[in-house]
């Protein structure tokens, strides 16, 4: 018996690329954003600000998520945790009785997603020709992560939106969107929780003056980079560039020998 799509006829096989198109324009499409002109980021701002008058705390995650693997999916999952933390400590709730959760429909997860320029730019100095994965799949692949719920058998997105964050030098887009995105919510008193990881220091230290500027009570939350790796067998940590590494042949995989 064959299966999968080795049983189809070639006139029923989807092609690659209409495939992809259909995932992220339709099954996905309706949680990606790509403001190409000011006016599609005011578009951008005022839907996230929709969510706020609905009850919605929001977050903000930035990255270029290259090589998908499940550390991704534990940052962004902690990143809904420390902003339903965020969330209950606003509305005064006690977090010994109620402890935050991600799959909380009370957090709005927004992540800026780099492009494929400006992944290029900034890992330059990193193994291999990067990005490995073109923009579109990267979102594809974090509209497709999932956080059980209570109920059996339910899970929900852990991503609620994605907005491409462009290069400048980029012909199809000049909006910068993570940095500008953020500096907008927090000006409407729309921003909640601005998740960074701690080995960006100088977006650590440009995010607390925003917040700290102004009126706001939005709260700037770093992830440890102690906390957020799982590691393999030999204690690497498993990110992006390692894995490049590794499949180039830079940091062979290293069998743990076992004792008899």
């Amino acid at each position: 018996m064959k299966m999968g799509y080795e049983g189809l006829s070639s006139d029923l096989a989807i092609p690659k690329q209409e495939l992809v198109d259909g995932m992220t324009d339709g099954i996905w499409g309706d949680r990606l954003r790509y403001p190409e002109n000011e006016e599609d980021f005011l578009e951008l701002v005022e839907e996230i600000e929709t969510e706020v008058v609905g009850g919605k705390h929001v977050v903000i995650v930035d990255g270029s998520f290259d090589v998908p693997h499940p550390n991704h999916q534990w940052y962004l999952t902690h990143a809904r945790v420390l902003g339903e933390y965020d969330n209950q400590l606003k509305r005064g709730v006690d977090i010994s009785d109620v402890p935050p959760t991600p799959e909380s429909d009370e957090v709005f997860l927004v992540v800026t997603l780099d492009t494929d320029q400006r992944v290029a730019n900034v890992k330059s100095s990193k193994p291999g020709n990067r990005p490995v994965y073109p923009w579109r799949l990267r979102a594809m692949t974090l509209c497709n992560f999932m956080v059980p719920t209570p109920e059996p058998n339910r899970f929900r997105p852990v991503v609620d939106l994605v907005a491409i964050d462009a290069d400048p030098s980029e012909p199809i887009s000049s909006v910068a969107t993570h940095r500008k995105l953020a500096e907008e919510l927090v000006r409407r008193d729309a921003l909640g929780t601005w998740v960074i990881y701690e080995e960006h220091g100088k977006a650590i230290d440009l995010a607390r003056t925003i917040c700290d500027s102004s009126r706001t009570d939005a709260k700037v939350r770093v992830i440890d980079t102690g906390t957020t790796y799982m590691k393999d067998e030999n204690g690497i940590r498993w990110n992006s560039s390692g894995l490049v590494a590794r499949i180039l042949g830079d940091e062979p995989y290293h069998v743990p020998q076992t004792q008899d």
